[in-house]
């Protein structure tokens, strides 16, 4: 009889280490579903979020830096790769509600990603502007620079001609005053020109800036001055050689 009962105790207690064991067995399974159905996939796709915004951060920069549209283009298919990882990352908070913190990261993250893309278009749209006013820069320049040589090569002419004429000392020194202005003015140009295209870009402002205030408002500071340079022109001696007008050929201008 008690062997009877201690045999019955022993497969009782065999049972019941079976069940437990059963009972964990199911428990480690079904977190190993949740593992490799749910946590896997959410850290696969916030890592893809990740590196893809980081990525599109660094083109996108570049763009603003250089105005490449190539870095442009680069950014933005990095940013509809977020948006693909985000599109999965809500299917999976469908199929898988318990990953609320998954749901609220998207949410924020969509956010910040419009945000983005509006300062995106914003540096885009003042990219096209700056561009179209470099444009704008280079044939106004063109025409103030003609009209530059022009007058250049009109006192040019005009004072081969005075000498060969046997003109006066003072009407050779005021036509020499002329020709020295005009290449003080053009000289203005150039600087100005070499600045503004070095300037562009965060921070290169203020190197276009401090060219502004070489080009008098009052056009009385531009005339002839003694020894023939304008107020703010450098001499010759002092540029190192010709500049300028004298590479320049002009045209139709008339001697004054």
């Amino acid at each position: 009889m008690k062997i009877g009962l201690g045999f019955g105790l022993l497969i009782l207690i065999a049972c019941l280490l079976g069940g437990v064991a059963v009972v964990n067995m199911v428990n480690v399974g079904r977190s190993s579903s949740t593992l490799a159905d749910e946590y896997v996939p959410e850290v696969i796709i916030a890592n893809e979020v990740e590196r893809f915004s980081l990525s599109a951060m660094m083109e996108i920069r570049s763009y603003g830096l250089s105005a490449d549209k190539g870095y442009l283009e680069s950014g933005q298919q990095n940013l509809a790769k977020v948006r693909e990882a985000f599109a999965r990352a809500k299917a999976l908070v469908e199929k898988y509600p318990d990953l609320s913190g998954l749901k609220q990261g998207v949410a924020s993250a969509e956010q910040a990603v419009g945000e983005y893309e509006s300062l995106i278009k914003e540096t885009q749209s003042l990219n096209e502007s700056m561009a179209e006013l470099l444009e704008e820069m280079n044939q106004v320049a063109a025409v103030y620079m003609k009209n530059c040589s022009d007058f250049l090569a009109s006192q040019n002419e005009t004072m081969t001609a005075e000498i060969a004429s046997g003109a006066s000392a003072d009407k050779l020194a005021e036509r020499q005053a002329k020709i020295g202005w005009a290449n003080g003015i053009i000289d203005l140009c150039n600087d100005n020109a070499h600045q503004g295209f070095e300037s562009p870009g965060p921070g290169r402002c203020e190197d276009h800036r401090g060219s502004d205030g070489q080009f008098p408002q009052d056009g009385g500071a531009l005339r002839p001055a003694a020894g023939g340079h304008p107020p703010g022109s450098r001499p010759e001696a002092d540029r190192g050689g010709p500049r300028g007008g004298r590479h320049l050929q002009g045209g139709n201008a008339a001697a004054g």
